[in-house]
């Protein structure tokens, strides 16, 4: 590829928006956490997926897990691009922030049904929610301020880690107490 010069340009002087800020390390961290949460949530669904399909809503708390991390995992990677700009990074996490709020309406709504059986699990759910998406929202609104954008986008990253881990746990847990063999 070739730029308006004639000359083929050298992305090694074309830093991402995270270099030379010291978040490189962290966004490479995240990435490789991220990617490995993600797998084992995914083979843990895989080993059960046809008692997952079997019970309703249960797929949504699989893939509300596996999509936290896959955004985390993307935004990760996305603040590594060479020759990223402000403006498609605030794309990159409206993006991010409209398909995590589309699958926490879509995952809670089979749980306002039963809202009373697992109160604990709905609030939860709910507030993970709002910091995730609003620290999302705080990083996209000061994306001209690195620092403050990216400290915003570390505290989404840290709490959708969280909030993934334990929505596999949870999921893990239901599985198990809805297995018949299991009872007594």
């Amino acid at each position: 590829m070739k730029c308006a010069t004639g000359r083929i340009p050298d992305l090694r002087q074309s830093p991402s928006m995270a270099a030379g800020s010291g978040w490189e390390v962290f966004f490479l961290a995240v990435s490789g956490v991220a990617a490995a949460l993600a797998g084992l949530i995914f083979v843990g669904l895989s080993i059960n997926l046809d008692h997952i399909l079997e019970t309703p809503g249960l797929h949504l708390h699989g893939l509300e897990a596996v999509l936290l991390l896959v955004m985390t995992l993307a935004l990760a990677l996305s603040a590594l691009v060479p020759v990223q700009t402000v403006g498609i990074f605030i794309g990159e996490t409206a993006l991010a922030i409209l398909v995590l709020t589309a699958i926490a309406i879509a995952s809670t709504r089979p749980m306002l049904a039963v809202r009373r059986q697992y109160a604990a699990s709905f609030a939860l759910k709910v507030a993970s929610a709002i910091v995730v998406i609003g620290s999302l929202a705080l990083s996209a609104i000061t994306a001209g301020d690195r620092t403050t954008s990216f400290a915003w986008l570390a505290v989404a990253m840290i709490l959708s880690i969280i909030s993934a881990s334990m929505k596999g746990w949870q999921l893990l847990v239901l599985i198990e107490l809805d297995n018949p063999s299991r009872r007594r």
